[in-house]
């Protein structure tokens, strides 16, 4: 009868060597999962197959899965979450429900043996602001650009108001002191009552200097004025 065959493990550079019914003995584990494969591909040159996990806790494993629960295992919680892990990895089941069990009995441990991932935030936390933000004056808001765009039936004249020479002795109040300009000949007065635009027609009877007039009553803008005196 051939003897079973067996198997060199190279964990982080320590070896074992144990039966492959060995590794096999318990089902989903690990290595019932690995032995369904072309494990041979991954033997190194000198036969022995790589795992990369923890050698110091592996003798464990490997004494479990040859004496199941008769097992002994230390009281150091330390030590039994560090085997817990190495199961979890392996996916021994009997051996992780074991160390849990020791666990939650022990008066002394003050963590679950297997802490719960580090929740993902779906929302954004309320963080509160620092104090010299929350007393500080907001900006004030920017002034309005100027449009550049005007009505279409907006026509803006500048109006500018003749300087005043102030170093004169008197200033011209009357209409009488008030010379003619050059080259003009003068046709009648405008004044305003309060009520209506008065034009004086005494000087001329001229027909063509009437309808000027004329014309010129019935286009004045009543809202406007005008100061022609310097009264000040």
């Amino acid at each position: 009868m051939p003897p079973p065959p067996l198997i060199s493990l190279d964990v982080e550079g320590v070896f074992f060597k144990t039966r492959i019914a060995t590794l096999k003995s318990i089902e989903g584990t690990y290595f019932t999962k690995l032995f369904e494969t072309n494990w041979r591909e991954q033997l190194d040159r000198d036969g022995r197959l790589f795992i990369d996990r923890d050698s110091s806790v592996f003798p464990v494993i490997l004494n479990f899965l040859r004496d199941h629960d008769k097992c002994p295992l230390p009281k150091d919680e330390y030590q039994l979450m560090r085997i817990l892990r190495e199961a979890v990895y392996f996916k021994i089941g009997p051996l992780r429900n074991l160390i849990e069990h020791k666990l939650r009995a022990s008066p002394s441990c003050t963590c679950p043996p297997e802490l719960p991932s580090t929740p993902i935030p779906t929302q954004k936390e309320n963080i509160p602001l620092p104090r010299s933000v929350l007393l500080s004056k907001p900006p004030p808001p920017p002034p309005p650009l100027p449009s550049l765009i005007q009505p279409k039936d907006t026509v803006q004249i500048p109006l500018r108001k003749p300087p005043v020479d102030r170093s004169s002795k008197k200033l011209k109040t009357s209409a009488d002191s008030i010379s003619l300009p050059r080259n003009f000949t003068h046709i009648a007065h405008v004044g305003w009552n309060g009520a209506s635009v008065l034009f004086d027609k005494k000087m001329t009877d001229d027909p063509t200097v009437k309808k000027i007039c004329d014309a010129a009553a019935e286009a004045v803008d009543l809202n406007s004025s005008s100061n022609c005196i310097e009264n000040e």
